[in-house]
């Protein structure tokens, strides 16, 4: 697993002219260790359940911002690593 993460930090910065802060790749690196180990969604969900209460959560309902625009390659990348579903699929209930 260290590996893979390794080699998707080098494919961005290779090549692409993009970059990232060395605090930028470590939490990029801790949230594809959370995916690759099929435990992304329990840590948001533990993460969202200490931030916004849950009656909140259940009445706030609102159209995400910039749903409509073009798909980024920034926002390809962070819809795979949500499991390849549309940001209107995604519930943290």
């Amino acid at each position: 697993m260290k590996h893979n993460i390794c080699d998707v930090l080098a494919h961005r910065m290779k090549g692409r002219k993009m970059s990232l802060s060395i605090n930028g790749a470590d939490n990029l690196s801790k949230i594809l260790a959370e995916k690759f180990s099929n435990r992304l969604f329990s840590t948001l969900d533990k993460i969202y359940k200490n931030i916004i209460p849950n009656d909140v959560i259940d009445t706030v309902i609102r159209e995400i911002p910039l749903s409509a625009s073009a798909v980024t390659l920034g926002r390809k990348v962070i819809q795979k690593l949500c499991g390849l579903k549309g940001f209107g699929d995604l519930g943290y209930n």
